[in-house]
């Protein structure tokens, strides 16, 4: 790297001059408007490339410019300066790179622009070929570390990359991001990156995920798409690297890639194939794609597993001298009992465990039929309504809480085999594009994918607890002290058979009396032992028997929340979209009783409508495909008559009576839907 012109850093004047420069040419650029009392430090260009003499050959009115024409030798000197003396809090705010044309306008007698891209490239190259000691002797800087520095080069240059033409773009990236990856660069930039604001990142995320998208529509040059998608990488990591960033600073949803949200399933196996060829693929980049595209790589899983299991049947056939593959060879197929759903699952699970990640099938001892969807949709229905019911005593609502959760070990001991097929049912339900009616809490989620549980989670889990702990923590002492108010110790109170047991919290809680000085350490531990402690075994249970089919590597792409949606389905639906995919059978889209049903369930509140949903499909949420996977069927059940509207929730069929009225097709459909009793547990 190249020292060019550089001389003792500027006094505090210059840098101030040179501020107001620079807001004077931020007011001319709308888009990247700061508050007055921004200060917003130049950045690292290569300098030597433009002489101040040639900027300034003729007179330009100001006193900043006038001011800095005196006592500047160079504008890399400038530039370096206020790098050493900007704060990490300044460091995102700087847009600066988008009025470089506008202040070297100002400068200049004939306005002609300098190709800022151009300088930026030239800028990487020389970071990406300096030595830390190149580095530190062009910074003349003995307290800012060399990573640290670099480190702010890289922010500056990503949010610099706007000005970049289409041609510049990629060797910019590409040396920004052989910086990037150097250990001590990339530590550096996870601490910087979390106080980054939220509007610069939401901003910098926008004009990446713009690049990537026409880039994709335009020349589809797979190097500049990688090249693209790693900085978005960089910026995902840095976006929620802070401890305590679980949420982010913008969330994840605004890193999902605009073009791939509307793929159809075709597009997205065609890009799980070229994956799979080592051509550019969005898929080996999750954080871009939404839990539909995720959904569906999971069921390709499936299919891979199927036609390796189809190979393997036909050689094994072939030396057997049998004609034809049979169900049992290639998919899942479990025989279970009605009268005996959770006995006959577990033993047939334990069976086939060599099969798990194949497509499952279901067939009810005894009965006729060929599972084309509604078995299976059926045995899920059965089997979690039997494992989330109060006499298997597995799950709980706590007071308050429309969620479940694990029963602590001191309370069940006995239920491991459940547990772990509760883990499996879910599992199955990931690769086979199940939705679940499972009022679990987010905070499940979190835990099966290792994301810690915070003191918010209770929230969710036991809401009563929670506001008790929150009023623990505002009390505020005068009259009485906390010891005095709430006369507790460091000890949990269950309730077994009537009996109240008390577990310490801590080692030797129950000696421990709460006090003022030690609330926030009792709300620690309580959050602790009531989220993981109280019930590590039953839920690590629960996770071997989800890891057993879906193994670590498969749902590591997968955030919480996306995990949840795939199970549990998406919480929201658009009521529009569900009457343009409906089918009816015995019905036309504009007979009278078809009509007077959209019209009701367009008067209904948020609440009113999913009762109506799970009513008809058994779950009140929606496939997180959209309501078009719903496949949901209105068929005719007779003219006008006294008899309620049915389901079969197996098939997401309703089927409703032609009712003459509005009124009455509005009583009879709420008095059935009100008075249709869900799964134990659900929301």
């Amino acid at each position: 790297m190249r020292d060019g012109s550089m001389t003792c850093p500027l006094d505090q004047s210059v840098e101030v001059a040179a501020v107001a420069l620079m807001r004077d040419a931020f007011a001319a650029q709308p888009k990247y408007h700061y508050p007055a009392h921004v200060q917003v430090p130049l950045h690292c260009l290569d300098w030597d490339l433009l002489s101040i003499e040639e900027l300034t050959a003729a007179t330009v009115s100001g006193t900043a410019v006038e001011y800095l024409k005196s006592h500047c030798s160079s504008w890399k000197q400038l530039a370096f300066s206020f790098l050493v003396h900007s704060g990490p809090q300044e460091i995102h705010n700087l847009q600066l790179l988008a009025g470089v044309d506008v202040a070297f306008r100002r400068l200049s007698r004939d306005e002609c622009s300098v190709d800022a891209g151009k300088v930026l490239v030239a800028v990487s190259r020389q970071l990406q070929a300096a030595s830390p000691s190149d580095v530190m002797t062009v910074f003349r800087s003995t307290r800012i570390c060399h990573d640290v520095l670099m480190a702010r080069c890289i922010v500056l240059l990503l949010e610099g990359a706007v000005l970049c033409s289409n041609e510049d773009r990629p060797v910019l990236l590409n040396c920004v991001l052989s910086v990037a990856a150097l250990p001590g660069v990339a530590a550096q930039l996870m601490i910087m990156m979390p106080t980054m604001p939220a509007v610069v990142m939401a901003a910098l995320v926008a004009d990446f995920q713009m690049y990537l998208t026409v880039e994709a529509m335009s020349t589809g040059d797979g190097a500049n798409m990688n090249l693209i998608c790693r900085s978005l990488k960089v910026l995902f990591e840095g976006n929620f690297a802070s401890p305590n960033g679980r949420d982010g600073i913008i969330h994840y949803s605004k890193f999902y890639n605009g073009l791939t949200d509307d793929f159809e399933d075709e597009d997205i196996r065609e890009d799980v194939a070229r994956l799979m060829s080592n051509d550019f693929a969005f898929a080996s980049f999750p954080f871009l794609v939404n839990a539909r595209y995720k959904s569906l790589v999971l069921q390709l899983e499936a299919s891979v597993d199927r036609n390796g299991a189809i190979h393997d049947a036909v050689i094994t056939n072939l030396f057997a001298n049998r004609r034809n593959v049979v169900v049992d060879d290639v998919y899942l197929v479990l025989n279970v009992h009605r009268n005996d759903l959770v006995n006959s699952a577990v033993r047939e699970l334990r069976m086939k465990q060599q099969m798990l990640r194949r497509p499952l099938r279901i067939h009810f001892v005894g009965e006729e039929g060929v599972d084309e969807g509604g078995l299976k949709k059926e045995f899920f229905q059965m089997l979690v309504r039997e494992l989330l019911h109060p006499n298997y005593n597995m799950f709980m609502n706590p007071e308050s809480s429309p969620a479940l959760w694990f029963v602590p070990r001191i309370q069940n001991s006995m239920t491991d085999v459940q547990y772990r097929l509760i883990g499996q049912c879910i599992g199955l339900a990931v690769f086979n594009n199940i939705t679940l009616d499972l009022a679990f809490p987010s905070a499940i989620f979190r835990k099966l994918l290792n994301v810690p549980v915070t003191y918010d989670d209770l929230a969710d889990v036991d809401p009563q607890l929670k506001q008790g702990l929150d009023s623990l923590l505002a009390f505020e002492e005068g009259e009485a002290t906390v010891e005095e108010m709430f006369c507790r110790t460091f000890v949990y109170e269950h309730r077994i058979f009537d009996e109240a047991v008390s577990v310490p919290i801590v080692p030797g809680g129950q000696d421990i009396p709460l006090t003022g000085s030690n609330r926030q350490q009792f709300v620690q531990a309580i959050t602790e032992y009531v989220l993981n402690l109280s019930i590590e075994e039953n839920f690590n249970t629960f996770r071997e028997g989800f890891f057993s089919v879906c193994t670590r590597a498969m749902v590591t792409s997968l955030r919480p929340e996306e995990l949840e949606c795939i199970v549990c389905g998406n919480r929201s639906f658009d009521m529009d979209a569900l009457r343009s995919s409906t089918v009816y059978e015995g019905f036309d889209d504009d007979d009278d009783a078809v009509r007077f049903m959209w019209e009701v369930l367009d008067e209904l509140d948020d609440a009113s409508r999913r009762k109506f949903l799970k009513f008809c499909t058994g779950s009140d949420r929606i496939p997180v495909g959209g309501v078009a996977d719903l496949h949901f069927i209105v068929g005719k059940n007779g003219d006008d008559s006294e008899l309620l509207p049915t389901s079969h929730t197996c098939f997401n069929h309703l089927l409703l009576p032609a009712y003459a009225t509005k009124e009455k097709l509005r009583e009879k459909l709420m008095l059935a839907v009100e008075n249709c009793e869900g799964f134990f547990g659900g929301k």
